[in-house]
């Protein structure tokens, strides 16, 4: 039986998916500036380089931020855990994070994250890569 809006709101809750999701982007900012300065070294007192970068930073997390808003993910999460896991599941899993160790994994969740998005750092300079090409044609430089 697939779980209930109810049941699955009650593991979002337990899970502290709203908090983790909000924890999360000021991390994901944090890097992708310090990769977009480690990308623009050598460039620091070009002007155009760093107002471009800040316009395209700004760009990218304003793009990041609006599909992932808490209205817009709540039902798609609720869509996906429930097209994937049957109400007892919801239920056991929901019980496992009111427990200690629950807890424990939750609050180690940041700590992972960090660990997990450095680990990925070496696929997304790949990105930074692109943006700078995008901003030295912008600039009109090579």
């Amino acid at each position: 039986m697939p779980p209930t809006d109810a049941q699955l709101d009650a593991l979002h809750e337990a899970a502290r998916t709203e908090r983790l999701l909000e924890e999360m982007w000021p991390r994901i900012e944090a890097m992708q500036r310090q990769m977009l300065q480690q990308a623009l070294q050598g460039r620091e007192h070009d002007p155009e380089a760093q107002a471009g970068a800040q316009r395209s930073l700004g760009r990218g997390t304003a793009a990041q931020h609006k599909p992932l808003s808490r209205e817009r993910l709540r039902p798609l999460l609720r869509d996906v855990y429930r097209r994937h896991l049957e109400a007892e599941d919801v239920e056991a899993i929901t019980a496992f994070y009111r427990t200690p160790a629950g807890q424990k994994l939750l609050d180690k969740g940041p700590a992972l994250m960090q660990a997990s998005m450095e680990a990925v750092q070496p696929l997304l300079m790949e990105v930074l890569g692109e943006m700078e090409k995008e901003l030295r044609a912008e600039a009109g430089s090579p």
